[in-house]
């Protein structure tokens, strides 16, 4: 009897030793996505029926420097987009949807070639024309650290490139009221950290210029957009970035 029940207890183990071991599967390499096409994301966009369309123009000529809709209910743009240098050269075409920019983006040379082509829903550049080194000379030129870029494959960049950050800066930086006072004319230095996400974080002043000139720039760079993050190894990685900000509190 006993025999008889060590037998039973004992033939699930013989059983189970008798199947083959099947070795774990290894997974696919991640491939570099600088060289594979973004997943095709397209939007059927319907027009809004609250949507308007804006045009604003060079000054003094009838050459269009934008063009885009506008929901008149929310105020937010909403519908196509398009960005113009002069002689209606397109530098920028993309859609918004509730204030927000969807979809791939496109950003041109002034000579018509594309500079960028960024994708806002993986928030991933697949398209860089720009030269990489452009930046950091020019940077360096004007007192910014940048010989730690060099260990990277791709440094950090704002979307679009160098003249989209002008835009940029050219838009949102205001003169603060004392430097104007002062006729304050100089260039401080931010340092940040652009994250594998593209976020900025941890920002400091490296040079300050006072006369609420730090504080403007602390609050134009809460309004930056995410970049493009840094390349190293095939892999998004964290990396440290200092950026100089012009003011000019002479006009």
């Amino acid at each position: 009897m006993r025999y008889i029940l060590l037998t039973l207890l004992l033939l699930p183990l013989a059983l189970s030793a008798q199947k083959p071991i099947r070795k774990p599967t290894q997974k696919p390499p991640v491939k570099n996505s600088r060289t594979v096409s973004p997943p095709p994301i397209t939007y059927t966009y319907e027009v809004n029926p609250n949507a308007v369309q804006v045009r604003l123009y060079f000054a003094n000529t009838k050459e269009i420097s934008q063009e885009y809709f506008v929901d008149t209910t929310t105020k937010k743009l909403d519908g196509y987009y398009k960005d113009y240098y002069r002689g209606n050269k397109e530098k920028a075409y993309g859609l918004y949807k509730g204030g927000y920019r969807v979809g791939v983006w496109l950003f041109y040379d002034t000579d018509g070639k594309i500079l960028e082509k960024y994708n806002y829903d993986l928030r991933r550049s697949f398209m860089f024309n720009e030269n990489p080194y452009l930046a950091k000379r020019v940077y360096a030129a004007m007192g910014a650290q940048t010989t730690h870029l060099d260990t990277l494959d791709s440094i950090p960049h704002f979307v679009g490139g160098m003249k989209e950050l002008d835009f940029f800066f050219k838009k949102q930086l205001k003169q603060p009221y004392f430097a104007w006072l002062a006729q304050l004319k100089g260039t401080l230095i931010v340092s940040f950290i652009v994250t594998q996400d593209g976020e900025l974080q941890r920002v400091r002043v490296e040079k300050s210029l006072g006369m609420g000139c730090d504080e403007e720039a602390f609050r134009v760079l809460q309004l930056m957009p995410r970049w493009a993050p840094a390349i190293k190894n095939d892999e998004y990685v964290d990396s440290y970035y200092e950026l100089p900000i012009e003011f000019d509190c002479t006009q």
